[in-house]
């Protein structure tokens, strides 16, 4: 009985503690809209605001406002969430940065900005990282606050980019350890802190090694079935990215490893890095490719996200009629490539014209990978 009251009161602390709907409200007059909106487009919150929420604290910056929130957004969606900032939650646009987004005689209105905003990226500085465009947004709150929400256009997915988004190089680190010695942090360097980071460790969101919090879902919609030939996206897809962590050349750096996929028959892109997983998406993709070509099933224009768990795990996939398993496919070819190669030290993109030999040799080193 002493344990079953003790695990009652932690449970009713836990749900007062970890309100989500109560840290957004902040920032967001409906915050259930809000979560619905994430619900249909995958839209991220990260940086500094969702440390806050862990934290159980707020940040506030020289002026005693709120810090910002980021809000990263998957290709595609960020003009479905600009206009919900604006037109649900009250905030105004207040410019953009990005090589689409600067202002000229045919881009000042932000409709406008918006529509180049979701045109995809251009040659420039900003196709090195993973971030295609800012844009920022604001609103005074009745107290008379200021509060500023970024959306941050991804280049690939908005967890691709959350995943590169902190640089470790020393002329913003410094500047990153500064402010977080003011928010309350200390800094510690020693070679038993690599092992914090679980180095040399696949990893996957929402694996034992993460903190995962269950939010009360009342009030929030879920994302809406977009056509009844494909499997339905009943599930948030940042659950489908992994990366492994790998030791750099010194005691306080560390690189990430992992593949980008980006094929037309996936509506997002994710990040994967278990060999053997992201041959069974490319062979999987490469069949849609080959059916629409010869005319079959009329499957152009469908999305397989919704599959993807299926995909993996090695089960059948049924396709318009058609039963589709990765196991029925020919791997001999993969038993000639060469196995000592490790020339790639930055994650890649994997694409429908991407060689089976460049995956195979980017991840599959491993001899349980074949």
């Amino acid at each position: 009985m002493t344990c079953q009251t003790a695990r009652l009161a932690v449970k009713a602390w836990f749900i007062r503690a970890y309100n989500i709907n109560t840290h957004l409200r902040s920032f967001f007059s409906k915050p259930e809209m809000f979560r619905s909106l994430q619900a249909r487009t995958g839209a991220l919150i990260s940086g500094s605001n969702a440390l806050q929420f862990l934290d159980r604290t707020v940040y506030v910056d020289d002026h005693g406002e709120h810090t910002d929130m980021d809000v990263f957004a998957n290709p595609g969606h960020s003009q479905e969430i600009s206009r919900h900032l604006i037109e649900v939650q009250g905030y105004t646009f207040r410019g953009g940065d990005g090589p689409r987004l600067v202002p000229t005689s045919h881009a000042d209105d932000q409709s406008t900005r918006f529509i180049l905003a979701e045109r995809p990226p251009i040659r420039s500085h900003y196709t090195k990282k993973s971030v295609h465009a800012v844009l920022l947004f604001e609103k005074t709150a009745e107290n008379g606050a200021v509060r500023r929400v970024q959306i941050i256009i991804a280049m690939h997915s908005a967890f691709h980019a959350v995943l590169n988004f902190h640089s470790s190089f020393p002329d913003t680190s410094d500047a990153g350890v500064t402010k977080y010695r003011a928010r309350g942090f200390s800094t510690e360097v020693d070679d038993g802190m690599l092992s914090k980071f679980l180095v040399n460790r696949k990893r996957h969101v929402g694996d034992g090694n993460c903190w995962v919090i269950k939010f009360d879902m009342a009030g929030v919609d879920i994302r809406p079935t977009t056509s009844s030939d494909t499997a339905p996206l009943l599930w948030d897809p940042v659950y489908m990215n992994s990366w492994h962590v790998l030791p750099g050349m010194g005691v306080t750096t560390l690189l990430l490893r992992y593949c980008v996929l980006r094929f037309p028959e996936l509506q997002y892109q994710y990040t994967m890095v278990d060999a053997p997983q992201v041959l069974a998406v490319h062979h999987f993709c490469a069949h849609i490719r080959k059916r629409i070509a010869t005319g079959e099933g009329n499957l152009d224009g469908l999305r397989w996200d919704g599959t993807l768990p299926l995909i993996l795990a090695g089960s059948p996939v049924i396709t318009k009629g058609q039963r589709w398993t990765y196991g029925l496919h020919d791997h001999s070819t993969l038993r000639d490539v060469l196995r000592d190669y490790r020339w790639h030290t930055i994650p890649i993109v994997v694409s429908a014209t991407t060689q089976v030999d460049i995956i195979r040799n980017y991840i599959g080193n491993d001899e349980d990978d074949t």
